[in-house]
């Protein structure tokens, strides 16, 4: 028997346990368990059930240990009892709810399908080494919410050895999982004295959140106006008061000719300028806004070959690596969500060709977008390769990139899987190999596009774009369980002022997202300066109401 720690060591742990659950205590979310927890002699110091946290004295600890079963035995679905659950058995099975599967016939990674979970319970049916059953794959071919079932019918038809069953989405299907259990058994007697299945479950850490996550965005003139309002601080202010929770560890944008701005007219109110992409743009001096373009310098796939390719290929890093050490040891300090930010392969594009350029040659030159889009995922994975170097470990990759506009993506699917996924996917990959996860912006109505967005491996989504028809009601019933999602609300909305239907908006998004994968606030794209201060700060009164995660969906609010 492997042991990692001593009997004594065990110990320690076990009464620093105890210590922790009396003098710290614990938050406890479910009013059901505080009730019980006070009646048994738990301390709770709060008058909110839903919100208390309770202190656990050890003697009644030490009680409820001695009081749990010292033994359960699961058994095959033949009635053989051949799992003795107790102390110093081990025993090895399946995991469960894999999002990709590796295809057998293909090679290729895919996103798995109800038959994986019945092709994995044929292969252990046939392994003497494998004693129990888990799903192996979340069938991503079944509507969300009846996955589970369609898990246990799958791996009850093709296997006869003990189950482990997870409730992943619902847990009323917990019940039907049990009926069924019972009556293929023979009774609830018969399952009782043999059970066949015992389900999986995992503790929430303390970690986790027990809110929303918060991030947004704002004009210039948005905090300007606020500030006259009567806002005491900047943009940094205000994110504090969302109590917003994404920090910056440091920006990766690809540029051919770092440092350059020429400026070639101006006039009182704007500047002709050929900045470091080549390309030359009329800007507002004294205002933000969408820059006018004028030319871009790199108009052909000769120019780029001899000109641009080097250029970019030969510049630096586009950040200082002291300072992605210092913002990621600064956001651990103040337990933020720490990301990479960066520009992706059809944004960098775009910008150094133009769309009147860039869209042609997608039909007409394929290769000279491959190479173009292959070259700023390379460099973008440079940059993230030397942070990591550094010591600098962030939490995820969110790169910016706009794929359509309100009508529809700027391409068709096709098109997008053959010239630009490829190197969306490769940054993915990079993104989780390392640990990570991936958030990615594109404004637009993108839908026709979302399930290659998953098939990449694209953990959020963000901003959601409401006026591109974008809507997260819509949107999580169907992605849900593959995609979290991450903005939405609608600022036109906001800028209406009445407050009953901010609310509903409000209440409603949250609700659609928090039920499924999960959930953060963020405009549906920046808070522009037609939004007071004042309605701004009862948007974030609304995510305290809204935002927070309880025993009961958010989607059977009333």
């Amino acid at each position: 028997m492997m042991r990692f720690a001593s009997e004594r060591q065990l110990d320690e742990i076990h009464d620093a346990s105890l210590e922790v659950l009396e003098r710290t205590g614990i938050r406890v979310m479910h009013p059901e368990a505080t009730t019980l927890l006070r009646g048994a002699g738990a301390w709770v110091d709060a008058t909110d059930d839903a919100q208390a946290r309770v202190r656990i004295p050890a003697a009644l600890v030490e009680r409820a240990i001695q009081s749990s079963p010292s033994r359960v035995v699961l058994a095959s679905r033949d009635g053989r009892r051949s799992l003795a659950l107790e102390r110093d058995r081990i025993y090895f099975g399946t995991g469960s709810d894999l999002k990709h599967t590796i295809d057998l016939e293909t090679g290729e990674r895919r996103l798995s399908v109800l038959e994986d979970v019945a092709r994995a319970a044929r292969v252990c049916e046939q392994l003497p080494n494998i004693d129990f059953v888990m799903s192996y794959a979340l069938a991503l071919d079944v509507p969300a919410g009846l996955q589970e079932l369609a898990h246990y019918e799958a791996m009850l038809r093709h296997t006869t050895k003990p189950l482990l069953l997870t409730t992943f989405s619902n847990a009323d299907v917990l019940p039907h999982l049990y009926r069924i259990a019972a009556t293929v058994a023979g009774g609830e007697t018969e399952f009782q004295r043999s059970p066949t299945f015992a389900l999986y479950g995992q503790f929430v850490s303390p970690f986790c959140h027990d809110r929303i996550p918060r991030f947004d965005s704002y004009w210039p003139e948005t905090i300007q106006r606020w500030q006259d309002e009567g806002l005491a601080g900047d943009a940094d202010t205000v994110l504090d008061l969302l109590r917003s929770d994404i920090t910056r560890v440091c920006s990766s944008l690809p540029v051919p000719f770092p440092g350059r701005e020429e400026v070639l007219s101006e006039d009182e109110h704007t500047k002709v300028v050929r900045g470091n992409q080549g390309k030359t743009e009329r800007v507002w001096k004294h205002r933000s806004g969408t820059p006018e373009h004028i030319r871009f310098d790199c108009d052909c796939r000769e120019k780029w070959e001899r000109e641009y390719q080097p250029a970019l290929l030969s510049a630096g890093l586009t950040f200082k690596l002291d300072e992605a050490r210092r913002n990621l040891a600064q956001g651990w300090t103040r337990e933020k969500f720490c990301v990479f930010m960066g520009v992706e392969p059809f944004e960098d594009m775009r910008q150094l060709v133009g769309d009147e350029l860039l869209l042609p040659a997608m039909a007409e030159n394929p290769d000279w977008v491959r190479d173009m889009s292959r070259t700023y995922a390379d460099l973008i994975l440079r940059d993230f390769h030397a942070v990591l170097d550094s010591g600098a470990q962030p939490d995820a990759v969110w790169l910016f990139g706009d794929l359509g506009y309100k009508s529809g993506p700027f391409f068709s699917p096709r098109m997008y899987r053959e010239l630009i996924w490829p190197d969306h996917r490769r940054l993915c990959d990079w993104t989780h190999a390392h640990g990570m996860k991936f958030i990615y912006h594109t404004d637009g109505d993108v839908r026709k596009l979302l399930d290659l967005f998953v098939e990449a491996g694209f953990d959020c989504l963000q901003p959601l774009e409401a006026k591109a028809h974008m809507d997260v009601r819509d949107l999580a019933p169907r992605y849900g369980q593959r995609l979290s999602f991450f903005g939405n609300i609608d600022m036109t909305v906001v800028i209406g002022g009445d407050r009953g239907q901010i609310e509903h908006e409000v209440r409603t998004k949250l609700a659609a997202g928090m039920a499924y994968r999960g959930y953060a606030y963020h405009s549906d794209h920046s808070v522009p300066p037609q939004v007071d201060w004042e309605t701004y700060k009862f948007l974030i009164e609304l995510l305290d109401r809204h935002g927070n995660y309880g025993i009961t969906s958010p989607l059977h609010e009333p």
